[in-house]
């Protein structure tokens, strides 16, 4: 299969014939106009002109992801980022999918606080489960996270879908600014786990 089926543009990419590599992509997408958004460890996230989606270019090594990706689809929230066409495996070392443009969340932004709520309920409820509420501190953690879902309707939900992934020993959690954007003023989980 052809990266262009991947990118599913109106124009015919022809210079994209699966690179070998994530660096070697990337060479190809800025001569195509692309434009790199970001970075991780083991991803790279590219968008062209206007579009309303990215192309997220991950490492094979990165096998949580595709998990993740996996449970999105399976488990929708309005808190998990919108796919378009299915995750592809490009070559040996890389896959790539589509997925909506979302906008930064960021500490900056006054965005810490809620970071921190999120994950203190993520590893609370994937440590104890429903039994978090049985201790104090989960008490605490837990009317934390019912407030802020008064604000964020599906919120709760979302966390304990990652919380499940961890506890079930599928991934570790790996939240920080750059792996939660926003769609409007809707928090979006893009990359929670590793």
């Amino acid at each position: 299969m052809r990266i262009t089926e991947i990118l599913n543009e109106s124009e015919v990419l022809d210079e994209i014939t699966r690179p070998n590599s994530i660096e070697n992509a990337e060479e190809v997408l800025k001569k195509a106009g692309y434009e790199k958004l970001g970075e991780g460890y083991y991803a790279a996230v590219y968008a062209k002109g206007d579009a309303d989606h990215v192309l997220k270019l991950f490492s094979v090594r990165d096998t949580s992801y595709p998990n993740f990706v996996n449970m999105t689809i399976q488990r929708p929230n309005i808190h998990f980022p919108k796919f378009k066409g299915k995750m592809m495996k490009v070559t040996n070392e890389y896959y790539a999918i589509r997925m909506e443009m979302l906008t930064r969340f960021g500490e900056a932004t006054g965005d810490g606080p809620i970071l921190e709520k999120i994950k203190n309920y993520i590893y609370g409820y994937a440590t104890y489960g429903r039994s978090y509420s049985d201790n104090i501190r989960g008490q605490q953690v837990i009317k934390e996270i019912d407030q802020f879902e008064e604000m964020q309707p599906g919120i709760k939900k979302a966390c304990e879908l990652i919380a499940d992934m961890i506890a079930n020993g599928y991934v570790g959690l790996d939240l920080h600014a750059g792996n939660i954007m926003r769609r409007g003023n809707t928090i979006v989980f893009t990359d929670p786990v590793n």
